[in-house]
């Protein structure tokens, strides 16, 4: 059962905590409230997050409406302060489109976006493609102290600027449907793991005896990319025999160099054709 949140200065009731509100339900409850509008024109993290939610309706509503915001309030040693979160995203926690957080009194706002944004570019920062979304990153936290109002700005941007990265314009019933897309691959990479971390335990077990200068680091999906990844590096030694003679060879005319180059041709021999079959690129190199 949720928990009703009283309106700090009248002890009129607000909202349920934790429970979904349309932007347009949540802006209309708290600019009503006395502690809503305190926060509002205070410019205090809470009112943030209610001009944010103006700002989204008014600049992508068609987006806007897909939103939902939840609200919270603090613990005491935070400050009991009211906090709000808007979200975009489906059901699951893999379909996560878009996060904001005004947070409590001793931090500051902050957003994520999925990883399907990277390379987008924020209006503040023109020219500087971002590399890093995804929701292990937060961005807008010394923003939100200096300009709330261009943090909002870097919010739409990058949501218009989808179109630019992917020939479309940005739409939810679109996005959902490539997340569920990408569960299915993460189930096929999953089930074929399994296969690809033998033969990588039998190619690092045996580089080790062939020369402590192979550096192998195991095949990794990344999604965003949608590309595998997998790290080889060779000692010149390896990569260009013909420079030093009976050293290279004896070395690659070892049983353990035989088994380290079979265990990484059936490494290819798995993913090549799954990156094949989804348009994935297979980065087999020694940095990137």
């Amino acid at each position: 059962m949720s928990t009703t949140l009283l309106d700090a200065e009248t002890r009129e009731p607000l909202f349920q905590q934790g429970e979904p509100y349309t932007l347009r339900q949540f802006i209309k409850i708290a600019k009503k409230s006395a502690e809503g509008k305190h926060a509002y024109k205070g410019d205090y993290n809470f009112g943030k997050g209610i001009k944010l939610a103006e700002y989204l309706r008014k600049n992508i509503p068609g987006i806007a409406k897909s939103m939902k915001a939840k609200v919270y309030r603090s613990a005491w040693n935070y400050g009991e302060n009211l906090t709000v979160t808007i979200e975009l995203g489906g059901k699951s926690y893999n379909q996560r489109i878009f996060s904001f957080n005004s947070a409590n009194s001793t931090r500051q706002p902050t957003y994520s976006f999925a990883e399907m944004f990277n390379g987008a570019i924020k209006p503040s920062s023109p020219g500087k493609p971002v590399r890093d979304f995804g929701f292990g990153t937060v961005h807008g936290s010394y923003q939100s102290i200096s300009s709330f109002d261009k943090f909002m700005e870097d919010v739409v941007g990058v949501f218009n600027d989808f179109e630019r990265l992917h020939g479309r314009p940005f739409d939810v019933k679109t996005a959902l449907a490539e997340f569920k897309k990408e569960d299915k691959i993460r189930k096929e990479w999953a089930k074929l793991e399994p296969k690809i971390d033998k033969q990588y335990a039998i190619a690092k077990e045996n580089a080790k005896k062939v020369s402590g200068w192979i550096e192998l680091r195991a095949p990794r999906l990344n999604m965003g990319d949608k590309a595998v990844y997998y790290k080889t590096d060779e000692p010149r030694e390896l990569r260009h025999p013909d420079e030093y003679g009976d050293s290279a060879d004896r070395m690659m005319s070892s049983k353990e160099y035989t088994k380290y180059e079979n265990a990484q041709a059936k490494i290819s021999d798995l993913i090549e054709p799954f990156c094949k079959k989804h348009g994935f690129e297979f980065v087999w190199a020694a940095s990137w």
